[in-house]
């Protein structure tokens, strides 16, 4: 089964991630990779993380008997990992350690957002606090509106993945919102209304 831990890698262009493992091998992670994830309490070698380490064992193994099962153990594998030297977790190099001292560490409290899940209809609650206090009512309804006109454009097909992806967070962003004003509007209108009571 595969694992749905996500890690972050650190490359020469910084930070990148979150990544399945499954996403290794077309990423380019090598033994020497430092990597991250939720629950490690600093940045490791992907040779000396152990689910890494098992994950591309069993690669090596898969590919190896796919070209030939008694192929020797210096077949030539398109993968990473074809001869890795265990060492003991060691500090990074300098320049490494002030490359990811400059990096922001993702929050180890958080998880990450599932943007493949479409918003809530916002729309009918939205139209409600309309009556609640008209001005923000009218900005939440037109919020709901637009969080699932972007859905419907991320949901059409025509656009690249990388754009529908962009959309559909956006979308989430915008679902944000609408409840941060659909809220506002009732808070504003309780507020009015003990206002009104104590004149």
């Amino acid at each position: 089964m595969q694992s749905s831990k996500k890690y972050f890698i650190m490359t020469d262009e910084g930070q990148k991630g979150p990544y399945l493992l499954v996403q290794f091998p077309d990423l380019g992670v090598r033994p020497d990779t430092y990597v991250w994830c939720k629950g490690m309490d600093r940045w490791t070698k992907a040779a000396d993380v152990e689910e890494v380490f098992q994950f591309y064992a069993r690669r090596r193994e898969e590919n190896r008997f796919i070209h030939n099962p008694n192929t020797p153990d210096t077949v030539d594998i398109p993968i990473p990992y074809q001869h890795i030297e265990r060492t003991p977790s060691a500090s990074p190099t300098q320049h490494l350690s002030e490359q990811i001292k400059e990096q922001q560490w993702p929050d180890v409290n958080a998880d990450t957002p599932d943007y493949s899940s479409k918003p809530a209809n916002l729309l009918p609650l939205a139209i409600l606090s309309i009556l609640f206090f008209p001005p923000t009512g009218c900005v939440a309804t037109y919020m709901a509106h637009l969080t699932n006109k972007t859905w419907k454009e991320s949901a059409t097909g025509f656009s690249c993945p990388e754009e529908s992806e962009r959309l559909r967070i956006e979308a989430h962003d915008l679902s944000r919102s609408t409840k941060m004003w659909i809220g506002l509007s009732f808070s504003l209108s309780c507020f009015l209304i003990a206002f009104i009571i104590q004149m």
